[in-house]
């Protein structure tokens, strides 16, 4: 019997609002700044604005897709089988892998935020399937919490205590 773990739809889309309105108020930084104020030594300066921009704008379409996942993607899940977990909760999800592919679930507190870490016991090829941009995200999340599977309290519907008993059960 499978567990469907729906995705939390009412959840508001903080990273997009802020990068949203970081991108804007770059964007404007850069309109205001005259070609007579780019000395030589400041060329370096609005060389960084634009690649900040570049990283913010990133950030926000990012962000703006997730959101769109989030509240219009009926199939957005996570589903616990007998044999796999499915993981379809967002666009930076790394989709179905098997019970054998786990070592361990943990819960962690970050940024006043619980988080279940899914640990695998090789991330490579999961990784190895990813599209570039994606792949570039998980390893960041792969260096930050040890693992590219992080699912946020934010994101789901359901206890996250009991979402790790019912892991940890089919780990065993």
């Amino acid at each position: 019997m499978d567990i469907v773990i729906p995705n939390n739809r009412k959840r508001f889309p903080f990273v997009f609002i802020f990068s949203f309105l970081l991108t804007v108020a770059l964007v404007i930084n850069l309109i205001y700044t005259t070609p007579e104020e780019i000395s030589f030594n400041e060329f370096n300066i609005w060389i960084f604005k634009f690649m900040a921009l570049i990283v913010v704008l990133f950030i926000s379409i990012i962000s703006c897709v997730e959101y769109v996942k989030t509240v219009f993607d009926v199939n957005a899940a996570l589903t616990i089988s007998a044999g796999s977990i499915k993981d379809n909760l967002s666009i930076l999800s790394c989709g179905e892998f098997l019970w054998t592919e786990i070592s361990s679930v943990e819960i962690q507190n970050r940024f006043k935020s619980d988080f279940i870490l899914i640990k695998l016991i090789d991330p490579n090829p999961l990784l190895s399937k990813q599209r570039f941009w994606k792949r570039y995200i998980l390893k960041k999340w792969l260096k930050a919490y040890g693992t590219p599977i992080v699912i946020s309290q934010w994101r789901i519907k359901y206890d996250l205590n009991e979402l790790k008993n019912i892991m940890m059960a089919h780990i065993r």
